[in-house]
């Protein structure tokens, strides 16, 4: 459990670093950054740079455990994976963007769901903010804390189900005529007072699927619609569970869980004690997977 739990916490102390960026850190040296925020800051032109720029996790938890850096957005300069910054998602994924909207719980699950999705699950991940000219991605190198420009931006949920892939629309470092269009998939919260409404017309045009009695804080499996019309086996449990399943998951989904990884995140005790899964740490690179 000592894995988990360091995971578990390692997340957690994002909350620190989100109260700590309420502004930008001012220094005249790199020893100022690092006794302020973390080693891996940077003293840069007078302000302290974003020690997490690689990985939040890689960067708590270290090297061993997360070797791989978090995969490069739409955000990240175009020469970022050649700098070294992060890595290009080996399973070329669609972007995922999430709202951050504009108070602190969905903000800080935006920012958790970034984390993981960027580093633990190698998907492309960016914040949206519903302006151009606001900022919030936790990989930032400035570490920007820019709030939301409203507070439910439900037509920036219509546009991500009409266009698929944000990429597609000017990004917001466009400098195009056209007016900048929010794009999100996820909004993390809502709350269904004065929005009843609003979820309705979203109900009622199938742009969300919700269970009759509005449940919001449920947690459930979710697969693009394109596929499921592709294999309709994967809409119940019964299509993905068990050994039968196994190497159509990996086909399917891209990410199946390599020895190395199922010793070091999901093992409880890291495969000292044989289990039905693994009877020892792999070793060497033909075993890590």
């Amino acid at each position: 459990m000592q894995t988990k739990a360091s995971l578990f916490l390692a997340v957690l102390n994002v909350n620190a670093l989100f109260r700590q960026s309420l502004g930008a850190v001012s220094c005249n040296d790199t020893l100022t950054c690092e006794t302020m925020l973390r080693k891996g800051s940077v003293c840069v032109d007078g302000v302290c740079s974003n020690p997490f720029q690689s990985g939040c996790l890689r960067s708590y938890l270290g090297e061993k455990m997360f070797p791989n850096k978090r995969v490069c957005n739409s955000d990240d300069s175009p020469d970022a994976a050649k700098t070294g910054l992060c890595n290009i998602s080996p399973f070329d994924y669609d972007e995922i963007r999430i709202l951050n909207m504009d108070w602190s719980a969905p903000m800080m699950s935006s920012w958790i769901m970034q984390i993981i999705l960027s580093e633990v699950l190698q998907v492309p991940t960016t914040i949206e903010t519903s302006s151009p000219d606001k900022h919030f991605n936790f990989h930032d190198s400035e570490m920007p804390h820019d709030f939301a420009h409203m507070t439910y931006d439900f037509q920036a949920i219509r546009t991500a189900t009409e266009v698929g892939d944000c990429r597609k629309l000017n990004s917001k470092e466009s400098k195009a005529e056209v007016p900048y269009r929010s794009c999100a998939h996820i909004m993390p919260m809502v709350s269904e007072a004065g929005q009843r409404d609003k979820i309705q017309e979203l109900r009622d045009d199938a742009i969300i699927n919700l269970p009759q009695d509005n449940t919001f804080d449920a947690y459930r499996w979710f697969v693009p619609h394109f596929l499921a019309e592709k294999d309709p086996s994967i809409l119940s449990h019964y299509g993905i569970k068990g050994e039968s399943n196994r190497k159509k998951l990996a086909k399917t989904f891209k990410r199946p869980t390599t020895w190395d990884e199922y010793c070091r995140v999901v093992s409880p005790n890291n495969c000292t004690t044989e289990d039905d899964i693994a009877s020892r740490m792999p070793e060497g690179d033909n075993e890590t997977g």
